[in-house]
């Protein structure tokens, strides 16, 4: 009984992890939803990338959807903890180069290795697209390195006005017709972007059962649902 609580308490562990990582992007798409609606109501003219609470909902359901699907469906093996703590050809940029060693336990668990991969397809999408780290480490691809600076700029120049209590229009009006210039000239580092499915493909791909019959058909569906979810990613990011 015991040994089956502590099993409980660990699955609602990790559902509870996995809720608070997505509510970052939900409290990130918020923040963006308040800025659009500013830009509405102070510039003759916005950007016309506007977004609104249902498109945000719906973008964000199809994320949500599509990572389930995924760690339910498709990434179904079991790796030994060998092959887990093996992590040659896999990049330095992705998450599971470096797997916490309870997760390695819990992922030897059935019931428990869907909450797992879920928590790290999270941290991928998270950690590439709206927590960019380090230049050359996560990846940049909406507007490429142009994009990345602009959005650290205008998030700092964000906080400036908050911390010193000014209204943002100007700010704003700046945001949009840079934003929508990038948007146009640059747009998605398409080049970039199949760097990052292709190295994360390669880190997740061990999770596909390879004895299956259809092995490379569940390859080509997760290359495909990864190109859906950084695609959706991006599209609440741009």
């Amino acid at each position: 009984a015991e040994k089956e609580s502590d099993h409980r308490d660990t699955t609602n562990n990790l559902k509870h992890h996995n809720e608070a990582l997505a509510a970052q992007i939900t409290s990130y798409e918020s923040r963006i939803v308040e800025l659009e609606v500013a830009k509405s109501n102070t510039q003759p003219f916005a950007n016309s990338r506007k977004v609104s609470d249902d498109s945000i909902q719906s973008a964000w359901a199809r994320l949500k959807y599509t990572i389930n699907n995924i760690a339910s469906n498709i990434l179904i093996a079991c790796p030994t903890q060998e092959d887990l703590e093996d992590t040659r050809g896999i990049d330095n940029s992705c998450v599971l180069s470096s797997i916490h060693p309870e997760h390695i336990k819990q992922l030897q668990d059935e019931d428990m290795r869907p909450f797992v991969i879920q928590h790290y397809i999270w941290k991928a999408v998270i950690g590439r697209v709206f927590e960019p780290g380090p230049r050359g480490h996560f990846g940049k691809s909406w507007g490429g390195t142009v994009g990345m600076c602009f959005m650290t700029c205008f998030k700092r120049f964000l906080m400036v006005c908050r911390e010193k209590g000014r209204e943002p229009n100007d700010l704003l009006h700046w945001e949009a017709e840079t934003g929508q210039m990038i948007e146009q000239m640059i747009g998605v580092d398409e080049t970039e972007l199949l760097e990052v499915i292709s190295k994360e493909f390669t880190a997740f791909s061990k999770f596909i059962p390879k004895a299956s019959s259809n092995y490379q058909a569940k390859c080509e569906k997760l290359r495909k649902g990864l190109r859906k979810i950084f695609d959706e990613a991006l599209q609440l990011h741009a």
